[in-house]
């Protein structure tokens, strides 16, 4: 086979600016973090917790564009967004996976060829509003049938990339529920996952011959939106190069700024950047070949998340922190039980009902990283795991902007 390459790319996010994209030509996979809609008027929202997002133009990418298209704002415009998405980009020879008009044609994979070689792409994402049913178009959820699918499509190309939407975020690492996850692919077959979602840039692995990157980052998107959270600015990019069969990847950064109030641009990291963005990463490369200081990382980001957002948006009162100065280590498992009903008496749970809040709070119950979250932090507070926790963990988290 001759030398061929691909590069695996992030988040593409609605700009409503001018966004110009200075990179080298190419072939390149990425993720299209929201549905194509142009000018049209009168789309109805669909049902959902969370932003409603649209592309009113899409970027050209120099060279060839592939894209994925599981993930959590695909839908946000019901079947008719998916449909002109899938038309604009049709119009324009721009293949994609991950969504469609019912499960199976959500799930099927795509072929990329590139030079002489075949490679393999399924799309996937996390439990979401706008999953594909048996008779229900939409995003394509992972799920058990995702083994079959690997090996299935492993016997007819060269490589398999599983392509993930899925994470905590702002979170620098997955959870651990969601490394088990994702080694588990590399287990059945695929060469690279490419992970996509948390906003910043995750930390990357070599694992039993395969290649897992966590979350890529922000390639395109506003900085207006992301100003509070600079990591949310740079992204990383995989060069995938495969020669003789054998596959390398390479890893390269590439930053978002403000070009005026017309015009956003993407261009490589300078050599100054690219140092930092290094440091960054090795902060999030070290812990995921040691399980309990990932643990430990993980119940740091996971209070911090649950303390800023979901215990509100559950509706709880008591924080977990003060739930922890109560229940103590050395509490009998009587006691807790007593502690728990007390402060589950004092909770005020606002009325449910078809609305957003309901709508939230399902979300946060059926999403794989929103339960990691949640169930990371109520057992710890019932002392049913160790709390990991410490100025150690606390410095790190700091340190990389959370």
């Amino acid at each position: 086979m001759a030398g061929a390459c691909l590069t695996l790319l992030g988040d593409i996010a609605p700009v409503d600016r001018k966004v110009d994209v200075r990179i080298a030509k190419g072939v390149f996979l990425a993720n299209l973090e929201a549905p194509f809609i142009g000018p049209a008027c009168g789309l109805v929202k669909a049902p959902k917790a969370g932003p409603h997002l649209a592309h009113r133009y899409l970027v050209a990418l120099p060279g060839t564009t592939h894209l994925v298209l599981a993930n959590n704002h695909v839908m946000d415009y019901g079947e008719e967004g998916l449909l002109l998405t899938q038309r604009y980009l049709a119009e324009r020879n721009i293949t994609y996976c991950g969504a469609g008009g019912d499960h199976a044609r959500a799930c099927a994979p795509l072929v990329i060829t590139v030079g002489d070689v075949e490679i393999g792409v399924i799309s996937c994402c996390e439990k979401q509003f706008g999953v594909a049913g048996i008779h229900r178009p939409g995003v394509c959820h992972v799920g058990p049938w995702i083994y079959g699918a690997i090996r299935a499509l492993k016997s007819e190309v060269h490589h398999v990339i599983v392509s993930i939407h899925g994470a905590a975020e702002m979170s620098p690492w997955p959870a651990p529920t969601w490394q088990k996850l994702l080694r588990s692919f590399i287990d059945a077959g695929v060469s690279i996952v490419h992970g996509h979602h948390s906003h910043v840039p995750q930390g990357y692995e070599q694992y039993r011959g395969g290649h897992i990157f966590y979350g890529l980052g922000n390639f395109i998107a506003d900085p207006a939106s992301w100003r509070d959270y600079q990591n949310t600015l740079w992204s990383i990019g995989v060069k995938v190069s495969i020669e003789a069969g054998r596959l390398t990847v390479a890893v390269n950064t590439f930053v978002i700024e403000n070009e005026g109030e017309g015009c956003v641009s993407v261009r490589p990291a300078t050599k100054n950047e690219s140092s930092k963005h290094a440091d960054y990463l090795t902060a999030c490369n070290n812990p995921l070949g040691n399980e309990l200081i990932l643990e430990a990382l993980w119940q740091e980001v996971a209070f911090r998340i649950y303390e800023k957002y979901y215990a509100g948006w559950m509706g709880w009162r008591e924080s977990p922190l003060k739930v922890k100065q109560i229940i103590s280590p050395s509490c009998g498992i009587k006691m807790v039980l007593v502690l728990l009903r007390d402060i589950a008496r004092g909770y005020k749970w606002r009325q449910l009902d078809m609305s957003e809040n309901a709508a939230l709070r399902y979300h946060l119950v059926a999403c794989e990283s929103h339960q990691a979250v949640l169930s990371t932090v109520l057992s710890v507070i019932c002392c049913d795991v160790p709390d990991l926790r410490s100025e150690e963990t606390r410095r790190i988290v700091n340190s990389l902007d959370l």
